[in-house]
């Protein structure tokens, strides 16, 4: 004969999708910082018109978009969202070596961003969002990406894209309160 288990206890399967989801964000937090650091190192070891583009690759790893230049040069695209706050551009010459890499998330390139322009625009300026809603009473697709201002507070930048043409209605920017002190 079979012993029923006692009311109060509970398998440990009910338990598992809760610990392993615990055990992913505590994965994705603990290696978060190994990224940027990376990024960090990767400036300071790649040596312009030296490196090379497998150089970059094994430095910051495989690129989520590339763009291909008129003039022959190619733009790494390498977003560190969603929640890091830095996208790099990494810019590799016609002759396949290192020219410079560039943190995009910046005041000078959100200016550059104006209204009408096309999504593939916006995202040759900022790179990939680190989030992307839709808001169908708005008729609106929004773009996010986190970044740092000047004074290091965590911010938001947002592009309003109307859904049905595609195209920028407007921008906007707000500080990221859950990371605020105050």
């Amino acid at each position: 004969m079979k012993s029923a288990k006692p009311s109060n206890t509970v398998s440990s399967q009910a338990f598992a999708p809760r610990s392993w989801r615990h055990r992913a964000w505590a994965l994705l937090l603990a290696i978060t910082p190994l990224g940027a650091a990376c990024d960090f190192i990767a400036q300071k070891d790649l040596t312009p018109g030296q490196s090379t583009e497998a150089d970059v690759r094994r430095w910051m790893g495989q690129p989520e978009m590339i763009w291909e230049e008129s003039d022959g040069s190619r733009t790494l695209e390498y977003p560190r969202g969603p929640m890091g706050k830095e996208t790099y551009f990494v810019t590799i010459g016609a002759d396949g070596r290192y020219r410079r890499i560039e943190q995009v998330l910046t005041e000078e390139n959100f200016r550059k961003v104006q209204p009408g322009m096309t999504r593939d625009q916006v995202r040759q300026i900022l790179g990939k969002p680190g989030e992307i809603s839709r808001f169908k009473r708005q008729n609106e697709e929004v773009w996010g990406w986190r970044y740092l201002e000047a004074t290091q507070r965590t911010m938001f930048f947002y592009a309003h894209f109307d859904q049905d043409t595609g195209l920028l209605k407007r921008t906007d920017q707000m500080q990221d309160w859950k990371t605020s002190k105050h």
